[in-house]
């Protein structure tokens, strides 16, 4: 069983090179599902991927 890597919101964001306050636009309009456990939030490293692969243009 392959095991799913958790990244916090600092962690994507940093990944992603952008704000929190753009990542937490992105949430809100579901271009990158967010994951709550507590009261803290998490992304799953493959579904950012995923995401960028969607919004990435094709030529």
């Amino acid at each position: 069983m392959e095991s799913i890597e958790l990244l916090t919101r600092e962690e994507t964001a940093e990944y992603l090179k952008i704000s929190l306050s753009t990542l937490w636009h992105w949430s809100k309009k579901g271009i990158l599902p967010s994951y709550g456990i507590g009261n803290r939030v998490y992304y799953k490293r493959i579904e950012i991927e995923e995401a960028l692969i969607k919004l990435t243009p094709r030529c």
